[in-house]
Parts: structure tokens; C-alpha cells; sequence
């Protein structure tokens, strides 16, 4: 039968996140998301990607690359 519901615009979203650190700048937090949030979309679509931190005695994964971007 017919349906009355409205077809809706397909949507996916890609999400970068970064925790905030001991003295961390604006500029740096938001750097850190901005390179997951690239990794996110990397990845595909409906990602999420968390930056691993980078507080002292925590190691970054060595297979955490993001790339660059312009």
C-alpha cells in the first residue's frame, strides 16, 4: 500500500573525537578531533574515531596515522 510517512534524505555522519588534556590549548584539542575526525571519513561512512592521547606515559598506536590535509 501506499505509505504516508515522508521518504527522508538518506544521512550518514563521520565524528572525530579528541579528550581534552592538562594544558591543552583550544587550537590543539581541536587539531587532535580535526585528524580523527579525518580518519573517521577515511574509514567510511557512520564512523567514529577517538585520538588516542597523548598524555605522558601513554603511547600513541603505532598504527595511528592520520593523514594530512589541506
Amino acid at each position: 500500500g501506499n505509505s504516508i510517512a515522508p521518504i527522508l534524505p538518506s544521512l550518514t555522519m563521520s565524528v572525530g573525537v579528541a579528550v581534552i588534556e592538562a594544558g591543552d590549548t583550544p587550537a590543539e584539542l581541536i587539531l587532535r578531533a580535526d585528524r580523527a575526525l579525518y580518519q573517521a571519513k577515511a574509514a567510511g561512512k557512520n564512523c567514529v574515531r577517538v585520538h588516542p592521547s597523548t598524555a605522558p606515559g601513554r603511547t600513541v598506536p603505532p598504527d595511528w596515522s592520520p593523514k594530512e590535509h589541506a
